[in-house]
C-alpha cells in the first residue's frame, strides 16, 4: 500500500540510508525496507546506533567511536563498521552482524554527542555519500510515544534519533516495522498514536513482509542477535497471540499488523513525541537523559543504572 507521497519521497532516490533508530537489533527491522528499495533501483547502506542491550553490554548506555575498534570512522559520530567491529572490551554490535550476513560495511551511529552530534554527523555523512534519502525504522513503535505509557521502556534513543532526523536537511522518513513486537506500547496505544499521525496528513504508506523478506531475515537472525525484530517472522507463519520476551519480563502481542512497516513523515512524528522535543537541542546523551528523567520519563538507560545499583 504505496500512495503518491510515498512515491514522491523515493522518486529521483539514488542512495539512501537506512537506519536502525532504537539501537541493538533494530537494523534487522530495517532489512524489509532495504529490499524494498534495492527492489526498485535504489543502492542503500544498511546501519544503526552503537547501543546494544544490557544482556550484551557489561557498561550501561550507548557507546562513543572512540570505545570501537575495527571501524572507518567518517566524522566524530558516524563510522563505517564491519563484521569485526567491536569495542575495545570485546563486545560486537548487532550492526555488525548484519554486515558480516550482508557482505557489506554498514553505518555505526555514535549518540553519546546528542541530537546535534547526530545531526552534524549524519549531514557529513549524507554529503560525502552522496545520500539523498534517510529512513529511520524503529522495531515496536516507542518512536511514536509520548513518554508516559505504563509500559514504555526504551523511548530514548529513538527521541534522540527522531530529533536528529528531524534538524536534518536532507530528505527523511520515519518507519515502524513490528509494531508491539518490542512488549511496549500495547497495540491500541499504537492504533490510536497512528491513527491522530494519518489525521494529520503524516501517513505516507506501508508495506508488508515478503517472501524474499521473510526468508532473508530468516538467515540473518544467525548473525544478529535479536528478539523483538524477529517476531514478525512468526507472525508470517500464523503464529499470532501474546509471548513473553526479555527474560520474561515483557509481553509482546504478536499481530498481523507487525508484519507491516508504516511509513510516516518525520516532522508530525515529531510533533507528536514530546521527549523528542524536549530533548532538541541536547549537546550529550547524559543530558538528554538528565532532561528526560527530570519530567519523569522511564528509559533504557535509567532502567540500566538500576540493574547495576547505579541509581
Amino acid at each position: 500500500m504505496l500512495n503518491e507521497e510515498f512515491k514522491d519521497y523515493i522518486e529521483n532516490v539514488k542512495n539512501a540510508l537506512i537506519l536502525g533508530i532504537g539501537g541493538g537489533g533494530d537494523i534487522l527491522g530495517a532489512l524489509p525496507t532495504r529490499n524494498f528499495l534495492t527492489s526498485i533501483g535504489v543502492e542503500c547502506r544498511m546501519g544503526g546506533v552503537a547501543y546494544e542491550r544490557s544482556q550484551f553490554d557489561i557498561k550501561p548506555g550507548p557507546r562513543s567511536l572512540n570505545e570501537i575498534e575495527n571501524v572507518m570512522k567518517i566524522n566524530e559520530t558516524i563510522a563505517l563498521a564491519n563484521s569485526e567491529s567491536k569495542t575495545d572490551y570485546g563486545l560486537k554490535f548487532q550492526v555488525s552482524g548484519m554486515s558480516r550476513f550482508l557482505g557489506e560495511e554498514t553505518v555505526l551511529v555514535d549518540i553519546t554527542k546528542g541530537v546535534e552530534g547526530v545531526r552534524e554527523g549524519l549531514e557529513d555523512f549524507c554529503r560525502k555519500y552522496s545520500v539523498n534519502l534517510v529512513i529511520g525504522v524503529d522495531v515496536g513503535g516507542d518512536v511514536t510515544a509520548n513518554g508516559y505509557e505504563k509500559g514504555l521502556r526504551s523511548p530514548l534513543t529513538d527521541a534522540i534519533m527522531l530529533a536528529a532526523l528531524k534538524k536534518l536537511s536532507v530528505k527523511n522518513i520515519i518507519g515502524v516495522f513490528g509494531v508491539c513486537c518490542d512488549g511496549e506500547l500495547k497495540l491500541h496505544e499504537i492504533s490510536d498514536k497512528l491513527a491522530k499521525i494519518y489525521s494529520e496528513k503524516g501517513f505516507i504508506g506501508a508495506i508488508a513482509l515478503s517472501l524474499k523478506d521473510v526468508e532473508m531475515m530468516r538467515s540473518a537472525v544467525k548473525y544478529v542477535n535479536t528478539e523483538a525484530s524477529k517476531l514478525p517472522i512468526l507472525v508470517a507463519d500464523g503464529k499470532t497471540g501474546s509471548t513473553f520476551i526479555r527474560g520474561g519480563s515483557r509481553v509482546a502481542e504478536l499481530t498481523f499488523f507487525s508484519i507491516f512497516t508504516y511509513y510516516l513523515k518525520t516532522d508530525i512524528v515529531y510533533e507528536n513525541n514530546t521527549m523528542s522535543q524536549r530533548i532538541s537541542d541536547s549537546k550529550s546523551f547524559i543530558e538528554a537523559y538528565k532532561i528526560l528523567e527530570k519530567i519523569g520519563v522511564t528509559t533504557e538507560y535509567g532502567l540500566q543504572l538500576k540493574r547495576k545499583g547505579l541509581l
